[in-house]
């Protein structure tokens, strides 16, 4: 692995040698503007910049933009700056943005105010993610092996990430390729080091290496039939011999709402593919994993984006249906595990509680923000968090208010089931979608303190106007600070110093 990321390294910088000339000539010519958040010096990341004339421009990974546009040369150029979850400076029109005398080899810089609590640090997948950066001559600067194409990827869908073998898997659903409009509709992989074992820092970048075939991703799932194939509850659990295996669900899918079949299926070190162990029948219904995995005291948790659905952390009980345990409420027992019914669901439960079947004060899915408004979480990951001594979830909620699947919340439990009782807003995306957010644990640092987050960047159920160039149908890298005071207040309460686990 070290190896490949050196010879793609030796690669890139042969490339920079050999390109040098013309990006310089490049850099010499252009305008830049770097955007950075006020709070920290670091540059921002999808903010969109647009002239009167819609000429539309976004910051790369490192807050920046090479304006390279002759009709602007010598011209005093007004540019709209729009970024969801900052605040920019406005003219006396209310207009946002600022007016520049364009000149090529000239920069200016514009701060930014971050209104949201967690802080977008980079896109991790996609082509461009260090483009202008590069076009303006700042290669020196670039962290990551692969900041302009890596394996013929320019878009991806959801993320599953697990350590195994001492290093991160990470699996993608479709993804789009640059040669063609349709790309590989059948899984993703790649690898990356951890960062104490020689990857980089999280609040720096994650270095994929794909499993490939020849200049584009390698199909992970080719031989499990008809459909789209997405995975998700991937885990990794001992066999019988103290193994690792990394086992996930599988889906097979026509459509978005029609699926043809599912089961489970296994990594292949070998042949660096996953096999399909089963195909279920349509009676596994809620029995298997599903959503992001999470492991306590024994057990694989599944969390959609509560953990509702359990079984015993080893391979033999992963792949036996009948060995699975839902958690639900009923008005003689309360909560419960138990392995004849489905698991409760956040929308079941308020369902439930508006027909009167359930007591408005048993909800443990529901989260009410700082006004008491119940927020309904549609997907997420629930972490142990070590600071804070709690049980943490980042989720997408549904409905938002700003945006259907664009507004991120947190929000803490003592119990790894709950009750979630209140949650705090830490990102917003404006018209636009930011689903199935997943919490990287691997990835925490200051024991905890502060916690990383990706989700998917994507047009899709947002109502947004046009898609952001580079940014859309990809994953965005965020961090968030477990001791900011905005997100402690909005928590109302302390958390307490000690908690079962």
């Amino acid at each position: 692995m070290a190896s490949n990321v050196a010879r793609r390294l030796g690669a890139q910088f042969w490339m920079y040698a050999v390109l040098g000339a013309g990006w310089t000539a490049a850099a010499e010519r252009a305008f830049e503007i770097r955007i950075v958040d006020t709070s920290t010096g670091r540059g921002i990341p999808w903010v969109e910049v647009h002239t009167v004339h819609h000429v539309r421009f976004w910051t790369d990974n490192a807050g920046r933009i090479a304006v390279d546009e002759p009709d602007l040369w010598g011209q005093r150029v007004f540019f709209h700056i729009h970024c969801p979850g900052y605040l920019g400076p406005r003219d006396g029109f209310e207009f946002e943005g600022l007016a520049f005398d364009v000149q090529p080899g000239h920069r200016v810089e514009v701060r930014l105010q971050r209104t949201n609590i967690a802080e977008r640090l980079y896109r991790v997948t996609g082509a461009g993610l260090y483009s202008h950066s590069i076009r303006l001559g700042y290669t020196s600067e670039v962290p990551i092996p692969q900041p302009l194409l890596n394996a013929g990827v320019v878009g991806q869908d959801s993320v599953q990430a697990c350590v195994y073998r001492d290093r991160i898997y990470w699996f993608y659903g479709d993804t789009s390729r640059m040669s063609h409009p349709l790309g590989n509709f059948l899984t993703t992989g790649a690898i990356s080091l951890l960062p104490n074992r020689g990857g980089l820092s999280p609040d720096v970048g994650v270095a994929l290496t794909y499993f490939t075939e020849g200049d584009f991703v390698r199909a992970m799932a080719p031989e499990f039939g008809e459909g789209m194939v997405w995975i998700d509850g991937v885990c990794n659990v001992p066999d019988v011999r103290g193994q690792p295996r990394l086992v996930a669900h599988y889906a097979r899918m026509k459509s978005l709402e029609q699926r043809l079949g599912h089961g489970l299926a296994l990594f292949n070190d070998e042949r660096g593919r996953l096999e399909r162990i089963v195909e279920f029948d349509r009676t596994v219904d809620w029995r298997h994993p599903a959503g992001q995995a999470t492991t306590n005291g024994g057990y694989a948790y599944f969390n959609q984006p509560v953990p509702t659905v359990r079984v015993l952390a080893t391979f033999e009980s992963l792949t036996n249906p009948v060995a699975y345990e839902a958690f639900t409420w009923t008005p003689h027992r309360g909560w419960h595990w138990q392995r004849e019914h489905p698991p409760m669901t956040p929308v079941r439960e308020q369902q439930w509680v508006r027909t009167g079947e359930m007591p408005a004060d048993v909800v443990r899915f529901t989260p009410r923000d700082a006004t008491g408004r119940p927020i309904i979480p549609h997907a997420g990951s629930v972490r142990w968090n070590r600071y804070r001594h709690r049980w943490a979830m980042i989720f997408v909620e549904v409905g938002g208010q700003e945006s259907y699947l664009g507004e991120v919340w947190y929000a803490e439990a003592d119990d790894l089931t709950g009750p979630w009782t209140r949650a705090v807003k830490i990102a917003s995306h404006g018209r636009y979608s930011f689903y199935n957010p997943v919490h990287h644990e691997f990835f925490d640092e200051g024991d905890g303190r502060w916690i990383y987050f990706e989700g998917t960047l994507s047009e899709t159920f947002s109502g947004a106007r046009y898609p952001s160039a580079r940014y859309d149908y990809n994953q965005l890298m965020y961090r968030l600070d477990l001791a900011d005071p905005r997100l402690l207040s909005g928590l109302s309460t302390a958390a307490p110093q000690t908690s079962a686990r």
